[in-house]
């Protein structure tokens, strides 16, 4: 991005945040604010004013005079949905569903793939649109959006922006997005109220485990539960007697034994009947074990899993939902907050809101 744009998303960020008044300072204390020269700071003001963003009158100095939304506002949803045999797809097109069903016929949906120059086509349409608002799916690579550009030109317009499963900390705009922590912590409590004594993650590698869970490990160890990390290999055999007996070694390295009750978490519901085949192999007789419930059927193709083998007490009770509805619903309520003039806001889903300034 040029410098003179970014420091014109700069401007727009800061006073959005209160950090800088409607009423602009002049160019000279801009300069030095943002350690930039005179022609970086003439040339911003130039694409705010082009873009309507900026005003003065007679000389005297600028002043922020964002766009107002309509009312009702104008609202579209961009979204990269994955193959129809994607384990997200039907997720994220409940979402979209009841967005359409709260909003109404006015919402313009754009489905794009998997390319940088498909979502930034889309993103230009919304732009001449004058839309007022975006839900986006955006895409990403390595945490980072491929179309970062054009999301800061939105924030410039005063597009209003919220992100679906994806945190996004470059843009000033609300992400709703699943907290690992928060959901493992759901897990365990789970486990524990159905009286498991030793709980092990098959989820995650040792190492890993210790990283981002520490605060589990704390809470939950001085309540008299154990927590450990099956040391698996971060992927397991695609043969299902193979699979089975890597469960089985790595639940058979740690310290409990089969008079205990275990409890497992498992990332994926194939996961869930080897590790229930990985327990009796061992003759564990009582064991519970829980799934976050996104992958929903992935990977019994591979492993040949017909639905008549798996433990329905496991899949009907144990699944953690991910509540496609009440993700749309809180997306809604950060768009209309946005709407209202509040740009401090910040979603983590599925646990309790917590707003917070970045």
């Amino acid at each position: 991005m040029n410098l003179y744009r970014q420091i014109a998303h700069l401007i727009v960020k800061d006073v959005q945040l209160g950090q800088l008044p409607p009423r602009l300072p002049s160019w000279r204390d801009l300069e030095q604010r943002y350690n930039v020269n005179r022609g970086s700071i003439e040339k911003a003001f130039m694409m705010l004013r082009a873009m309507g963003v900026v005003s003065n009158q007679s000389g005297r100095a600028y002043t922020y005079t964002p766009r107002q939304p309509a009312d009702p506002p104008r609202l579209g949803v961009v979204a990269a949905i994955p193959t129809p045999d994607n384990f997200y797809t039907q997720f994220f097109e409940e979402v979209i569903f009841t967005l359409q069903a709260e909003i109404g016929p006015g919402l313009i949906v754009e489905y794009v793939n998997w390319e940088q120059l498909s979502e930034q086509a889309a993103l230009q349409r919304f732009l001449q649109r004058g839309l007022d608002g975006v839900f986006s799916f955006p895409l990403m690579r390595h945490q980072q959006l491929l179309n970062l550009e054009l999301y800061r030109e939105f924030e410039i317009r005063s597009v209003r922006t919220v992100f679906l499963f994806r945190n996004v900390p470059e843009i000033q705009a609300p992400s709703v997005f699943y907290d690992p922590r928060g959901l493992f912590d759901a897990m365990i409590r789970r486990l524990k109220a159905r009286g498991c004594t030793k709980i092990v993650d098959l989820g995650r590698s040792s190492h890993r485990f210790a990283a981002d869970q520490g605060a589990a490990f704390r809470l939950f160890f001085e309540d008299g539960v154990n927590i450990f990390a099956a040391n698996l290999p971060h992927m397991l055999s695609e043969k299902r007697g193979e699979a089975v007996d890597q469960i089985a070694a790595a639940l058979a390295a740690l310290p409990i034994h089969a008079r205990q009750k275990i409890g497992m978490i498992a990332s994926r519901d194939a996961h869930v009947h080897l590790a229930d085949l990985a327990a009796q192999k061992l003759g564990f007789k009582r064991y519970e074990i829980v799934t976050d419930g996104l992958m929903r059927g992935l990977g019994f193709d591979v492993y040949g899993i017909k639905p008549a083998e798996v433990n329905p007490r496991f899949f009907d009770s144990a699944r953690i939902d991910y509540r496609s509805k009440d993700i749309a619903r809180a997306a809604l309520q950060m768009m209309r907050a946005q709407l209202r003039g509040n740009f401090s806001c910040f979603y983590s889903m599925p646990f309790a809101p917590c707003w917070k300034k970045p």
